[in-house]
């Protein structure tokens, strides 16, 4: 979900330096794109207005890689800011008061300090791993370093946990669409949503019993 919002306002930035490019560009005038450019603006702009933005800003930050590198300096994002974004999904999360020691960790890790005095040097080590494997870097893993033999998570570590589980694309989404389409035959158009979606979760448990018993190569009709 991190990566969605860092594309996004790359595209933003990108096509926002083509609008102000020389006027007297002769290619650019030729290709008359400005309107064009500014359709993609005024399109990444709606996207953005209709994403859960907290999530997708709280994913950059709780990024070790990133922090609040790739954010203007705003008041919205500075420390008190940005405690109070974390303290409303902690709330949203997990439906509870956020604990004392969340503010805490939280200036550790903005900091590099405390308990996070040596995060960034085992973050760079995975980074160079990463690199020279191929590999896309993956903030869970990093944060998996800090704890203690499989420990229980610190409460900033379970709230990376909850936003790096959130898929930021339509997949599951079509999944479920083509699901009920196998569902809603000719036999079964009388079907109501209730039972259309017992039907759906009945079937993702046999999908799920399916892979822990390795046999989810074979396909569920």
């Amino acid at each position: 979900v991190d990566q969605s919002l860092l594309l996004m306002g790359f595209l933003y930035s990108e096509y926002s330096k083509l609008l102000e490019a020389d006027p007297e560009n002769q290619l650019f005038a030729a290709m008359e794109c400005e309107e064009l450019i500014q359709t993609v603006l005024d399109s990444l702009g709606k996207c953005w207005k209709n994403c859960d933005q907290d999530v997708y800003i709280a994913s950059v930050v709780l990024n070790p890689v990133y922090k609040t590198a790739p954010f203007a300096k705003i008041s919205q994002l500075n420390l008190a800011g940005i405690f109070a974004l974390i303290c409303k999904l902690w709330t949203r999360f997990f439906r509870s008061s956020p604990p004392h020691e969340l503010f805490m960790e939280l200036q550790d890790y903005l900091g590099n300090k405390g308990t996070y005095m040596n995060f960034a040097a085992w973050v760079e080590n995975l980074l160079t791993i990463n690199f020279n494997q191929q590999e896309h870097p993956d903030p869970l893993a990093m944060y998996e370093g800090m704890q203690y033999g499989g420990g229980e998570k610190t409460p900033l570590q379970r709230v990376a946990f909850q936003l790096f589980a959130i898929c930021a694309n339509s997949v599951p989404c079509e999944h479920l669409f083509s699901m009920f389409v196998l569902t809603l035959t000719h036999l079964c158009s009388q079907l109501c949503s209730e039972v259309m979606t017992s039907l759906a979760e009945l079937q993702l448990h046999l999908w799920d019993e399916h892979a822990w018993s390795g046999q989810a190569k074979h396909r569920l009709k």
